[in-house]
C-alpha cells in the first residue's frame, strides 16, 4: 500500500495517472497532425507560387522573343 492508502484509493490514483498519460499522448498526436497539415499547406502554397513565377517568366521571355524577332 502506498502511504497508507486503501486499495480503492490506489486504484483511483493509477486510473488518474493512466488518463493523464492517455491525454498527453492524444494531445501529442493532435499536435503532430496539425503540424503535418500546416506543412502540407505551406508546401502547396510554395508550389503554387513557384508555378506562377515560372509561368510569368515564360510569358515574359516569349513576349521578348516575339518582340525581338
Amino acid at each position: 500500500m502506498l502511504n497508507g492508502l486503501t486499495f480503492f484509493e490506489e486504484v483511483v490514483v493509477v486510473v488518474m495517472v493512466l488518463l493523464v498519460l492517455l491525454l498527453v499522448v492524444v494531445v501529442m498526436m493532435v499536435v503532430m497532425v496539425v503540424v503535418l497539415v500546416v506543412v502540407a499547406v505551406v508546401v502547396m502554397v510554395m508550389v503554387v507560387v513557384v508555378v506562377l513565377v515560372v509561368a510569368v517568366v515564360v510569358l515574359v521571355v516569349a513576349v521578348v522573343v516575339v518582340a525581338v524577332v
